[in-house]
């Protein structure tokens, strides 16, 4: 009986551990009455359209991807893990090509739920 009942709690613990590490990234704007506000902030990425040294073309369907895949693991990182917070509202990128490069600006603001 205490076997199973150590069972049952550990997966309980395991269950709320992976609920509690959910990162939420939503496009969606805050919704302040199940939301409590952050703090709002950017992520900042220069990929090269072709690489100085290897002189690899890059397109801006890859350029993006790998920000937005960088930005996302940013937010998990930062923002929910290490500052426990359960996501972020208002995700939106921006970008600017130049000659020789593709810019981009991440936007987001931080929330925990009520």
């Amino acid at each position: 009986m205490h076997k199973h009942l150590t069972i049952a709690v550990t997966s309980l613990l395991l269950s709320a551990s992976i609920h509690a590490q959910e990162c939420t990234i939503m496009t969606s704007p805050i919704d302040l009455s199940k939301m409590r506000f952050g703090y709002s902030s950017w992520y900042v990425q220069t990929a090269p359209i072709v690489s100085g040294k290897d002189f690899k073309f890059t397109s801006f369907v890859d350029a993006y991807s790998d920000f937005d895949k960088k930005f996302t693991q940013y937010i998990q990182e930062t923002v929910c893990k290490k500052g426990k917070w359960d996501g972020v509202a208002n995700y939106k990128v921006t970008w600017q090509q130049t000659k020789n490069s593709y810019n981009f600006v991440g936007t987001y603001d931080a929330y925990s739920n009520q």
